[in-house]
């Protein structure tokens, strides 16, 4: 039960600060603080992949709680937890981002002024490489 609790805990927390990025970074400014972080593109993007992919570490993780469950369905739903970040790699190789809806939240919004653009190839890299590492931690947990 704790784990189950820390994680819908930092998916929340990240889901919430995402949502107060406008106001979290004015807030910063306001109070003086000269960190690059605060208008920094790269930190939100990196935000945005991060919320996006505590959702669907959240989505199991509701999915696999409560009384009466069968074994084979938990096993069916890791399996196709496990199966989720190469889906997510092949579409983020083809610059289809449909099912990171924060980061395409994130783009579309012109809301804070950065100090610099948002380099749009080191962010597909940096997601590319995430979205790898968690499917080789995900076999390596749950091996077949």
């Amino acid at each position: 039960m704790y784990t189950a609790v820390r994680w819908l805990s930092r998916g929340k927390t990240l889901g919430r600060v995402f949502l107060l990025r406008r106001e979290l970074a004015t807030f910063l400014q306001d109070q003086g603080h000269k960190n690059a972080y605060v208008r920094d593109p790269h930190v939100f993007s990196r935000l945005a992949h991060l919320t996006d992919g505590y959702e669907y570490v959240n989505k199991l993780n509701i999915e696999l709680r409560g009384k009466g469950k069968w074994v084979f369905g938990l096993q069916s739903a890791i399996k196709a937890f496990i199966s989720k970040p190469q889906m997510l790699r092949k579409e983020a190789e083809t610059d289809s981002y449909s099912l990171f809806h924060h980061y395409l939240e994130f783009t579309a919004a012109k809301d804070i002024d950065f100090h610099e653009t948002l380099d749009q190839a080191k962010e597909k890299h940096d997601l590319l490489d995430y979205l790898q590492n968690l499917t080789r931690d995900m076999n390596a947990r749950f091996p077949e």
